[in-house]
C-alpha cells in the first residue's frame, strides 16, 4: 500500500504456471492448491469487521456518470449505456429534485435529502446536458437549464464567482450566512464545481443556441481565470472549457432512413469533434438550429452539417462526413 510499503494487498506477481515451478505441483493440481489456499484466506476474511458501505446514491456523482454514460453511449452506438443514464437521471428527477430548491445532496429510498450544494446542481446539470443531446428528448433540456438559472440566482458571491453552498437554499447543520463564502475553483479531486457549471452552461447553449446561457458562460470564465491563476494541473478543468469556449459548435442531422442512413449516422458519431451534436432527422425544439432547412424530405439518405448559421451542402458518402465533422474550423 503506497502510505504503508509494509503492507500488502494480496496480487498475482507470477502466473500461477511460473509459481508452481519447483513445487512439484502443475497444471490441474496448482491450480487446485492456489484454490483452497484462497478460500481459506477468503474464510478468514469473514471472521473480521466488515467496513462501513456508504448506500446513498449522490447527485454529484450520479450526475458525472449520467454523462459519462451518455456521450459513451452515444459514441459507441449503446443504446444500453444510453437507458442507464435516462434511469438515473429519471429516478433523480422524480424523486430529488424540486424547481424552486434544485436537486437534492443524496436519494435515500424515495427521499432527496440535503439541499443547497453548488457541486450537486453544477454535475447533475451537466449529466442532464449530456442526455438530451444523446436522446434528443427536450424535458432533459429544460431540467438542465432550470437548474442552471437556480445556480446563477442563488449561487453567485463576490466577483461573479459561484458559491459552494447557497445561503438560503443550504439545510445542513452549517450556519451560512456567519462563514467565509468558499469557492471552488480547483480540481481537487475531480473538476471544480465552478468549471463544471460552466461546462454545463457552455454546453446546453451551444445545443440549444441559449443567448442567456452563453452570457451565463462568458460572464463566469474571466473571473475563475483571474482568480484560478497558476494552479497548473489543479486549473484544467477551467482549462478545457476556456477551449471549448472558442471551439465553434456543430450541429448534424442525418435525414433518411434505411441502412444508409444509419451508417451516416455512425460516422457523425464516431468522428471525434468537441461541441459536436448529432441529431436523426429534424430536431424539435428547443435544439432547432437557424441555419437547417425545415421540412426537407430527400428521397436519398444525407447529412447537413451546420456551423452556427452556415450549413454546408448536404453530404451522403460517409468517409466524406467523416472528415467534415473531423475537420477544425476557424476559430477551434
Amino acid at each position: 500500500m503506497p502510505e504503508d510499503p509494509e503492507r500488502n494487498v494480496l496480487f498475482e506477481l507470477f502466473a500461477l504456471e511460473e509459481a508452481a515451478e519447483g513445487t512439484q505441483r502443475a497444471g490441474a493440481d496448482a491450480r487446485a492448491v492456489l484454490d483452497r489456499a484462497v478460500e481459506k484466506v477468503r474464510a478468514a476474511r469473514e471472521l473480521r469487521p466488515s467496513p462501513t458501505i456508504d448506500r446513498a446514491q449522490y447527485a454529484d456523482l450520479n450526475g458525472a456518470l449520467i454523462a459519462a454514460y451518455a456521450h459513451a453511449g452515444s459514441f459507441l452506438g449503446d443504446a444500453a449505456l444510453v437507458h442507464a443514464a435516462r434511469r438515473a437521471a429519471d429516478r433523480f428527477l422524480t424523486h430529488a429534485y424540486r424547481p424552486d430548491r434544485g436537486v437534492a445532496h443524496r436519494l435515500e429510498g424515495l427521499q432527496g435529502v440535503g439541499y443547497g450544494m453548488l457541486e450537486d446542481q453544477a454535475e447533475f446539470a451537466l449529466g442532464l446536458v449530456e442526455l438530451a443531446g444523446a436522446t434528443a428528448e427536450p424535458a432533459y433540456a429544460l431540467r438542465a437549464r432550470e437548474i442552471l438559472t437556480l445556480i446563477d440566482r442563488e449561487f453567485r458571491g463576490e466577483d461573479g464567482l459561484l458559491r459552494d453552498l447557497s445561503p438560503s437554499l443550504y439545510d445542513g447543520s452549517e450556519l451560512v450566512s456567519a462563514s467565509p463564502p468558499s469557492y471552488p475553483l480547483e480540481d481537487s479531486p475531480h473538476r471544480s464545481a465552478n468549471a463544471t457549471a460552466l461546462l454545463a452552461a457552455l454546453r446546453l447553449g451551444a445545443l440549444t443556441e441559449d443567448e442567456h446561457l452563453r452570457r451565463f458562460a462568458a460572464g463566469l470564465i474571466e473571473p475563475i481565470a483571474r482568480r484560478i491563476g497558476d494552479a497548473g494541473l489543479f486549473a484544467a478543468g477551467t482549462a478545457l472549457v476556456a477551449g471549448l469556449a472558442l471551439t465553434p459548435p456543430m450541429k448534424v442531422v442525418i435525414e433518411g432512413s434505411g441502412p444508409s442512413a444509419d451508417i451516416l449516422e455512425r460516422a457523425a458519431r464516431e468522428a471525434y469533434r468537441p461541441m459536436r451534436w448529432v441529431f436523426r432527422g429534424p430536431p424539435p425544439e428547443p435544439f432547432r438550429s437557424s441555419g437547417l432547412p425545415v421540412g426537407s424530405s430527400p428521397a436519398t439518405a444525407r447529412a447537413l452539417v451546420c456551423v452556427g448559421t452556415s450549413c454546408r451542402a448536404p453530404i451522403t458518402d460517409p468517409t466524406e462526413l467523416s472528415r467534415v465533422v473531423a475537420a477544425p474550423s476557424k476559430g477551434s
